[in-house]
């Protein structure tokens, strides 16, 4: 069988969670995690504080591209708690910013260096109660102050600094993200001067030539194609059926609309370090001790407005085609905007980071925090929505058989990632990639959350969420299995695919548990969809494969 081809971006359906909602999860992900110590660190290139024995004047080289913040102390010694936030959760450490400081249990130092590894988001000087979260997109760090009074940061003037502009002193509200730009500041807390705060620019990356395409080993584009009910359909492709499918004849397998790729200067990626590197362009990644590795960018697979996904070559996998994954953080410079794109990434690669031993599950091959980038394998097949006819309710086209192997890998799947401890929280066709050769493979943890959370966040995708959502506002492990349930009613032709339905049901996930207007329009579209499913189902009876899924989901 012919498969998909699309080198297109189109939109998404998917409702992503709100700043909110992914603080709350990251609180209870955080206080439930296990701490130990990470070598890398956030203290320099060695793993611990800089020593004043340097060339410059500020006792570490601000050549080191790891290195994104320098604190020195006042006239009085400071006590320094820090506990750099990664995948690692390393415990905290003490430092005492005097260098004739000599304390039990401290290290004594003159400057020390804040430098982000590859497994780190953020730092925190916990005796200022604060957050430091490294801009990966501008040469900002964003200051969080965690205490109950405001801090006031004053800019120190240069030898060839002029008349100090007009943001030459920032008062940082309790709770309140704050952009603190390159420079030194001077930190003030309740009058006092605790210490001086040097913000360094973020890591470089240095990007090679294009090279000729001939020479990039050009693969098909693969991957999950996000489905925009607005877009008009693409040219079929009519290929004949193989034998022992379950269905005879020809059949017509539609690609996801082709549209023209956005110039990357008018996204958001535009200031990413890796947002402006072109197929076939290599960046090269550097970390305190060198090159980390390379990366030579290939086809793209996806833009939205959350993440930016493409394939790749990695020099960490030779050899191999890479699927890389940017999330990110909005174009016009908000800071909290900054604070939740951080939050996203940590979530999915923590969540992601204990599945990869399950065949039907994609597997994730390295993170990156410097850029908020995920590695994964690359999967070559398309998404179920590409199997789908080409009417304005269109069915899917594959066979009984394939339909009954994608059911048994997806639900070993989902009890793989459920005994992990881990619920999905957007299975749809479009999160599901199927061919013959490989089968079923489970891909994109971008919304996914504990199985104990039962907050019942408001990202997904409106036609998949459990029915419990408008009176609990539950999902859990049960929803991802009503969720595939109402896959499986869509592989066994009993139900067209859901966003390319006419006329269109259509809802805002974040409106069903609100006041108002809006709420009751969305609880009533809920309703009627839900209704519809549920009368499908009782038709099939409780031998079906899906009716055992949605049975299955209403129960747990």
């Amino acid at each position: 069988m012919e498969r998909p081809q699309d080198d297109g971006y189109v939109s998404e359906t998917t409702n992503e969670c709100t700043p909110s909602e992914v603080a709350a999860m990251m609180r209870r992900i955080k206080s439930q995690a296990p701490a130990h110590v990470d070598a890398e660190g956030v203290f320099g290139a060695e793993g611990a504080p800089k020593s004043p024995d340097r060339d410059d004047d500020h006792g570490v080289s601000p050549h080191e591209n790891s290195i994104r913040v320098i604190l020195r102390p006042s006239a009085d010694p400071v006590r320094i708690k820090l506990s750099p936030y990664g995948i690692a959760d390393p415990q905290p450490r003490t430092v005492i910013l005097d260098a004739n400081a000599n304390p039990h249990g401290a290290t004594p130092v003159s400057s020390l260096a804040l430098a982000q590894s590859s497994a780190d988001t953020e730092a925190g000087p916990r005796k200022l109660y604060c957050r430091l979260i490294f801009d990966l997109a501008r040469d900002w760090t964003i200051v969080i102050n965690k205490g109950k009074d405001f801090v006031t940061l004053r800019k120190l003037p240069d030898e060839q600094d002029g008349p100090q502009p007009m943001d030459s002193e920032q008062r940082i509200q309790p709770r309140n993200p704050t952009a603190v730009n390159v420079g030194s500041w001077a930190v003030f807390a309740k009058g006092h001067h605790l210490l001086d705060f040097l913000v360094l620019p973020r890591l470089s990356t240095i990007v090679e030539p294009r090279q000729d395409p001939d020479e990039t080993e050009p693969q098909q584009a693969s991957k999950k194609r996000a489905l925009d009910p607005s877009q008009p359909e693409a040219p079929s492709k009519r290929v004949k059926q193989q034998e022992g499918d379950g269905q005879s004849g020809d059949m017509a397998v539609f690609q996801a609309p082709a549209t023209a790729a956005a110039p990357l200067a008018e996204s958001s990626t535009t200031h990413h370090p890796l947002g402006q590197l072109l197929e076939g362009q290599t960046a090269k990644v550097f970390g305190p001790k060198g090159e980390d590795y390379t990366l030579t960018r290939g086809k793209n697979i996806a833009l939205r407005p959350a993440s930016h996904v493409f394939e790749a070559r990695d020099s960490r996998s030779p050899g191999h085609l890479a699927v890389v994954k940017v999330v990110r953080a909005p174009a016009e410079g908000d800071p909290a905007g900054v604070v939740h794109a951080a939050e996203m990434w940590m979530r999915e690669v923590r969540n992601h980071s204990k599945l990869t031993q399950h065949a039907a599950v994609v597997c994730l091959n390295n993170h990156d925090a410097r850029y908020l980038t995920l590695y994964m394998e690359h999967v070559d097949a398309p998404g179920l929505d590409c199997y789908r006819s080409g009417n304005s309710n269109p069915m899917c086209i594959l066979g009984s058989v394939d339909a009954r192997r994608i059911f048994t890998d997806i639900s070993a799947a989902l009890s793989f990632i459920h005994g992990q401890g881990v619920v999905h929280d957007d299975i749809k066709p479009g999160n599901i990639l199927f061919s013959k050769a490989r089968g079923a493979v489970l891909i994109d943890f971008g919304l996914s959350s504990p199985a104990s959370d039962n907050s019942g966040h408001t990202g997904g995708t409106p036609w998949y969420i459990p029915p419990e959502f408008m009176e609990s506002r539950t999902r859990g492990v049960a929803g991802d299995v009503w969720a595939f349930g109402v896959v499986m009613l869509f592989l066994l032709r009993k139900l067209a695919l859901p966003e390319r339905m006419s006329p269109l049901l259509n809802w805002r996930i974040a409106d069903i548990n609100g006041e108002g207007e809006e709420t009751d329009k969305a609880r009533t579209t809920m309703r009627q969809w839900i209704e519809g499913i549920e009368e499908i189902a009782q038709r099939l009876g409780t031998q079906g494969l899906a009716a055992q899924g949605l049975a299955r989901g209403s129960r747990l």
